[in-house]
């Protein structure tokens, strides 16, 4: 029985108790109660009818542990509501709904607890009275569906534990132009196209023709080996949806950072041809709206095809180093939560270590075991 019947049934038991044993002062609590008890439902009814909601989303995208707001028209009639509050399961905070039955304008927040694709569903204005006896709830739909995409960590390098001497991920860095980063000196370079200058780019890179043209500072954009840029290979299999959400952020921030350097290559689970991601970062939008979708089991379907690759970030979500890792020529780093080993950077939970060293190194689980 909820409260407002058994509200009601009191109040009627008091006022018929009075009659039966000739005790008028049980008449006003019983009256008072019975009055209560239909007075808040209909307050509450027509409350309820009065009011309507009206959704405003403002993006359809969202990174990783982001709010999401969310503005809501709420409309009501001439009477005042009784006490109202929103309600959606990813609610996050809402203001104070007004008890006067003008239109207002209010902002809602979500918050989605991983990336993926999130259905949003109705919101909700629940309307009670004062006493919590009666409850009616106006809903309209949010429509449609958030992306939320998974978070771009820095990458953080300690000349301590490897090949990276504390510097930040910069171009020279990556190319090889620094004593710090990961060394490409040894591999050739071929002009491919222009990008805008990158800070501490050499001054013979400058193509001083544009210069002069256009007054805006750009340099030739080298790729290694006349082949290929860089490429991320990501692999999901034999891992939970923390460790894989963990991995994919890794894959999403070095990707970001080596396409701003000069462009690389992702190859996402389950796909055959890696996605390219050029400086100017053109199809950037696309990789990382295909990295919020990525689900755990898949492995890159091509895996023989990456010996050719110039360097290698391998990045998987599993305690062990896939098998298809074998054929990458140690060349290029491991990327993971369980390796241990000379370090070259950390990312998201995840460190990077020289193929060639995480081959001579146990994992951190082989070691505590």
């Amino acid at each position: 029985m909820n409260a407002a019947r058994a509200t009601l049934l009191l109040g009627l038991a008091l006022v018929l108790g009075g009659v039966l044993f000739d005790v008028p002062p049980l008449y006003v609590p019983g009256i008072a109660l019975a009055l209560i008890a239909v007075v808040a439902r209909l307050w509450t009814g027509a409350s309820a009818r009065a009011t309507a909601l009206h959704c405003r989303p403002d993006a359809w995208s969202i990174a990783e542990g982001d709010p999401w707001p969310l503005l809501v028209e709420l409309r009501g009639g001439r009477l005042p509501r009784p006490g109202a509050r929103f309600e959606h399961p990813l609610l996050s905070s809402a203001p104070a709904v007004g008890r006067l039955g003008r239109s207002q304008v209010l902002q809602v927040t979500l918050r989605f607890p991983h990336r993926g694709r999130w259905e949003l569903g109705n919101l909700t204005v629940t309307i009670a009275d004062p006493f919590g006896l009666h409850r009616r709830r106006v809903q309209a739909r949010i429509g449609g569906a958030v992306l939320v995409l998974p978070r771009i960590e820095p990458l953080r390098f300690s000349g301590a534990r490897g090949a990276f001497s504390g510097e930040e991920l910069s171009g020279s860095a990556v190319r090889g132009e620094s004593g710090g980063g990961f060394s490409m000196g040894s591999i050739d370079f071929e002009v491919d196209g222009l990008r805008p200058h990158q800070r501490g780019t050499p001054a013979s890179r400058i193509h001083w023709p544009t210069v002069a043209r256009t007054g805006e500072l750009v340099e030739h954009r080298l790729l290694s080996g006349g082949e290929s840029p860089p490429l991320v290979v990501l692999d999901t299999t034999a891992a939970g949806d923390e460790a894989v959400d963990r991995a994919v952020r890794a894959a999403a921030s070095i990707s970001s950072h080596l396409a701003r350097e000069g462009g690389c290559g992702l190859l996402l689970p389950g796909e055959a041809r890696p996605l390219r991601i050029d400086s100017w970062l053109r199809s950037w939008p696309e990789a990382h709206a295909r990295l919020a979708l990525v689900r755990p089991g898949g492995a890159p379907a091509a895996p023989a095809r990456l010996a050719g690759s110039a360097a290698i970030f391998c990045v998987y979500a599993a305690d062990r180093p896939p098998a298809w890792t074998a054929g990458t020529g140690g060349r290029g780093f491991l990327v993971g939560a369980a390796l241990q080993g000379p370090a070259a950077f950390e990312v998201a939970g995840c460190l990077g270590v020289p193929i060639a060293a995480a081959r001579r190194a146990p994992a951190r689980t082989e070691a505590m075991a």
